[in-house]
């Protein structure tokens, strides 16, 4: 959605956007909210400002393994058998080529159980992100000849990254017994990741134009910026 126009000696223009979309398997999700002010006024005969405003929040989630293993767990199960036990007990199906040391507690479960994945909210990866981009400026007009501009900004990006692998049991579809935990987890695992970046500036200059003898221009700028 957008809406612009003028009022008097001023210009805007204010957008507001959403997406909220599923992905082509479960446990793909992605939503992102986004907004965007521009505004200029011409104050009065001498002055000018303005300022633009863009920011975003994002949320994307997606299987621990990446789309890239989680698609190929998909590809890679037999049509012979369900993801879960017939048994009404809930519990998950697997293989782990015929080996089962349980001995061990655990066995690497070679065919992934995708749908385990995708219905395990602790087996999930959540990427948030926050985003701003703002500036303003002044222009002013000191007397015939000199301006003054002035222009500040920020560059903002926040971040924070969940990935969580929990214990997934595996068992026989035919048997029942135990195969094993998916991907070799013994147990629950978590990374977490936070992110801020941030970066200000700001430039102003003065400027001096004069003309001489009515073909001659003389020219003057002082400025100086920091980041």
């Amino acid at each position: 959605m957008q809406v612009g126009g003028t009022s008097g000696k001023t210009k805007y223009n204010v957008g507001l956007g959403y997406w909220d979309q599923d992905g082509i398997a479960d446990g793909f999700t992605f939503e992102k909210t986004n907004a965007l002010i521009n505004v200029d006024s011409q104050v009065n005969d001498y002055v000018k400002i303005g300022a633009y405003v863009n920011g975003t929040i994002s949320k994307r989630t997606e299987p621990y393994n990446g789309e890239r293993d989680y698609l190929m767990g998909i590809l890679s199960q037999s049509p012979t058998y369900k993801p879960w036990l017939l048994d009404g007990s809930g519990r998950y199906t697997g293989n782990n080529g015929g080996t089962m040391p349980e001995s061990q507690g655990y066995a690497d479960v070679s065919s992934k159980n995708a749908y385990a994945i995708s219905k395990s909210p602790n087996a999930l990866t959540y990427d948030d992100r926050f985003a701003l981009n703002a500036n303003a400026y002044l222009e002013a007009k000191l007397f015939e000849g000199l301006t003054w501009y002035t222009k500040a900004g920020v560059d903002i990006t926040q971040t924070k990254y969940k990935n969580r692998r929990p214990v997934l049991r595996m068992y026989s579809y035919r048997t029942g017994e135990f195969q094993g935990n998916l991907d070799n987890i013994g147990s629950e695992q978590l990374i977490h990741r936070m992110g801020n970046t941030q970066h200000y500036t700001i430039f102003s200059h003065l400027n001096y134009q004069k003309t001489i003898f009515e073909d001659h221009n003389f020219g003057l700028m002082v400025g100086a910026s920091q980041e």
